[in-house]
């Protein structure tokens, strides 16, 4: 399990995830694209849960204007 916190403005450097859960502590707009130059966004918020299957390599960014935070946890075999 991951605590992530990213002010505003934060990038990430390039990585992947295997298959994930995660749960928003502090909400605001993330972005994230991916090598093939595709762009997605999601306007989190408090209490909201995602979970995504394993993705190729992408940078993602908190395009908003207050600090983001999440748990992520990731399932390796």
């Amino acid at each position: 399990m991951m605590l992530l916190t990213l002010p505003s403005g934060a990038k990430t450097a390039s990585h992947t995830h295997p298959l994930n859960i995660g749960y928003v502590l502090k909400g605001g707009l993330y972005k994230w694209t991916y090598t093939n130059g595709k762009t997605e966004s999601f306007d989190m918020k408090v209490g909201d849960e995602f979970h995504g299957g394993s993705e190729p390599p992408h940078y993602s960014w908190n395009a908003g204007q207050t600090a983001l935070q999440f748990l992520l946890i990731e399932k390796y075999k």
